[in-house]
């Protein structure tokens, strides 16, 4: 045996077994229909920086559901990807999400928004149709898509009463379909 053969054959165990450790790794973690896609090549690494990812969604209530939704696109809002969030909405609530990150990419800012507090005010379960509505309190500002620790506004602050429709899939899971959310001020 060679000095080559006998350091390849050295690095072959060593290969093999972190192989086999990227495989275990890979096969833990929560089930797949409660686990984030893992979207890191498409986010924006310099914002990184100031958006931690939320807990895995869960909706297995419409509550929580909710609350999942609401954590999820203030992720995407952050991170200015609307695919982030859209496993905790419907096709017509992702339009209009990611409507508006496009909107504000097309104005060269992102969103960071933080809520602040969230009461529920009334609920009504019917089969699979739900509708849940809250007080919403908000802090927001933008920042500047190019430079995302340059922000472009003060700190703001905004309240909401917002009705949220709900829709349980196949899956027995619930996902937001559509948000109605009146502002009880100005909203900047």
């Amino acid at each position: 045996m060679t000095t080559r053969t006998a350091s390849a054959s050295l690095r072959r165990p060593a290969v093999v077994l972190l192989a086999a450790v990227l495989l275990v790794a890979g096969c833990s973690g929560t089930p797949a229909q409660q686990k984030p896609a893992d979207t890191s090549a498409s986010v924006d690494a310099t914002a990184a920086f100031s958006a931690s990812r939320p807990a895995p969604w869960d909706l297995t209530t419409p509550e929580k559901a909710v609350r999942s939704y609401l954590e999820w696109v203030s992720y995407s809002y952050r991170m200015a990807n609307s695919d982030l969030s859209t496993p905790t909405m419907e096709p017509t609530e992702t339009v209009r999400v990611d409507s508006y990150i496009q909107l504000n990419k097309e104005k060269g800012q992102g969103i960071e928004q933080k809520l602040v507090s969230f009461k529920v005010t009334g609920a009504d379960v019917r089969g699979s149709l739900a509708t849940l509505k809250a007080r919403e309190d908000w802090t927001y500002r933008y920042f500047d898509l190019n430079d995302p620790t340059k922000y472009l506004s003060p700190q703001y602050a905004a309240q909401y009463d917002t009705t949220f429709s709900l829709v349980k899939g196949k899956d027995g899971l619930w996902r937001v379909d559509k948000v109605d959310a009146k502002p009880l001020g100005e909203v900047k």
